[in-house]
Parts: C-alpha cells; sequence; structure tokens
C-alpha cells in the first residue's frame, strides 16, 4: 500500500482499498464515501463514540474512541459496567497503551498484496458491527 500508513499523507492505494471493501460489502457506504485517508469512522452519536476503521501498510485495525481530543475518563467510564461483556464478545481487552483508545483489534495483513484484501475488507466490515454492539449493551 506504498508504505503509507494512518497518519500519514494519503495513498491512491487507500482509496482504491476503500472503494474495493465498500464494492464487497455495501453496507458500509452509509458510513461514506471511499476516500484517500486511511481511516474510516463510524458514528455513535448517541454515546459520544466513534468506531475507527484504520489501514497500515501491513495491516488493518478497529477501535474504539471518543472526539478528537476528547478526554478519556468519561469513554472509560461509559463502557466500564460492560467490560466484561463487550471483552467477551469482541475478544480484545478494553485496556489499551494508546490514550483515549478502546478495544483496539488488529490484523497483520500485507496490504501491498491485492490479494490480501478481499480478507482485510472481510475483517473490517465484521469489526464496523461493533455499533450494534455498543447499542445492544449501552442502550442505544
Amino acid at each position: 500500500m506504498g508504505g503509507k500508513t494512518y497518519g500519514a499523507e494519503a495513498s491512491p492505494d487507500i482509496r482504491r482499498f476503500w472503494e474495493h471493501m465498500l464494492q464487497r460489502h455495501p453496507k458500509e457506504r452509509g458510513d461514506g464515501r471511499p476516500t484517500a485517508e486511511a481511516t474510516r469512522w463510524h458514528e455513535l452519536d448517541e454515546f459520544d463514540l466513534k468506531i475507527s476503521l484504520t489501514l497500515g501498510a501491513h495491516m488493518v485495525r478497529a477501535f474504539i474512541r471518543g472526539e478528537a481530543e476528547a478526554n478519556p475518563e468519561p469513554i472509560r467510564k461509559k463502557l466500564e459496567p460492560f467490560r466484561s461483556e463487550l471483552e467477551a464478545k469482541l475478544h480484545v481487552p478494553m485496556r489499551s497503551e494508546e490514550r483515549g483508545r478502546f478495544f483496539i483489534d488488529r490484523l497483520d495483513i500485507d496490504l501491498g498484496d491485492e490479494n490480501n484484501w478481499d480478507a482485510a475488507s472481510d475483517w473490517l466490515f465484521e469489526r464496523s458491527d461493533l455499533r450494534s454492539r455498543l447499542r445492544e449493551h449501552l442502550g442505544g
């Protein structure tokens, strides 16, 4: 994927990957068109949360966070009562080494090889279902 990772300059390969994912998973179109940005956001306005789907050259990942620059403590307090159930359903710990990011899940995969794009797209699409899981537990 041209060595581009999250936080890096936009890459045409990133747009092509998102186009591939949206073609493979049309329901994902509800969260916006493909862009050359390495991250797609799924808004959970009723909880002031976002689900991030992020691309890197050799991985894809998903996590939950608040608004940019948001204090992570209220988010942690909001998620804490449901921690055990969410960890069991998501198969990842709530705690993270990255400030303000929770339930980080990652798949190591070479996105420079387009033969891996189906697997990466499917993995990300499965993680985008965090919305329904969060609504189920947080009452949305």
